[in-house]
């Protein structure tokens, strides 16, 4: 849970998500994992986009602030555990 009223605004959003990728941990969702796989990622393509991407919305499902994160290609959907920990609940390609 942060210490913060979420949803969080973009510039904090991206402040938080490359403070724990420096520091923190991140998780992957069962899910997750799943989608990384079945899209041919890696989870070093997953962390590009929560460096490089830009929050594309929230939503709030099962009591929990989800946030979209995405570049042209990808979108990565999160949620803050805490201040020091993300878990990456699903990831999809953008297809053209």
């Amino acid at each position: 849970m942060l210490d913060r009223p979420e949803p969080l605004k973009p510039h904090e959003t991206k402040a938080l998500v490359r403070s724990i990728i420096a520091a923190g941990t991140v998780h992957f969702s069962p899910h997750a994992a799943e989608r990384i796989a079945e899209r041919s990622l890696v989870g070093s393509d997953v962390l590009n986009v929560l460096r490089a991407g830009q929050q594309k919305g929230f939503e709030w499902k099962e009591g929990t602030c989800r946030y979209q994160i995405g570049t042209p290609h990808i979108v990565v959907v999160i949620l803050f555990e805490s201040e020091t920990e993300l878990v990456v609940v699903t990831v999809w390609r953008i297809e053209r």
